[in-house]
Parts: C-alpha cells; structure tokens; sequence
C-alpha cells in the first residue's frame, strides 16, 4: 500500500518517520535473530541506497525520500523493529541543503 505523507508545515522527512514507526509489520516481516548492526553512512559523502538482493516473499519496504529521513527509517525498521534488511529497498536520493551536482 501506498502511504502519502504530505509535510504540513513539519520538518522533512518527519511524516515518514512517524509512519515507519506506526506501520503494523506483518509477522514476516521480522526475523527472530539479534537485529543487524548497521554500519554509518556519512550522507554528506555518499546517499543511502540499499537494494534487497531478492525478491521477498511477502513482505517488503520501499522508502525513498530526503537521506536523514531514509537513515533514520533504516536503523528503526532494522535494529529497533527487526526488519529483516532483505526486506528493505532504501533510496536517500536527495540532501537537505545540498545542491544535486
């Protein structure tokens, strides 16, 4: 399903945060081992983007959007919700105050 989140006057990203941690995640959506440690990103160096190696059965997430938002939508689904990260196609295709080159 596609979840809409306009700004409303909040911060970027904000709305999106606050629905990845409202969604109700299907049983298969987690795993039961010890959450992923995630390595840091320096989005000042280099966008976020992490690509599933397969296609999940089920379940999976698609998040694309400003990179802090898509970080910090990375590290709840993983390592607070147990997203299994296989489930999880992550795109930061764009930085707050940052000019594309």
């Amino acid at each position: 399903a596609l979840d809409w989140r306009p700004r409303h006057g909040q911060a970027q990203g904000a709305g999106m945060v606050a629905a990845a941690d409202r969604a109700a995640l299907p049983e298969n959506a987690t795993r039961q081992a010890t959450p992923d440690r995630l390595a840091d990103i320096d989005i000042e160096a280099q966008l976020p983007w992490e690509r599933t190696d397969s296609a999940a059965d089920g379940f999976y997430a698609w998040v694309a959007g400003e990179s802090a938002a898509v970080m910090a939508i990375r590290r709840h689904l993983i390592q607070t919700r147990g997203v299994d990260r296989k489930r999880l196609n992550l795109m930061g295709y764009w930085r707050l105050g940052r000019a594309m080159e």
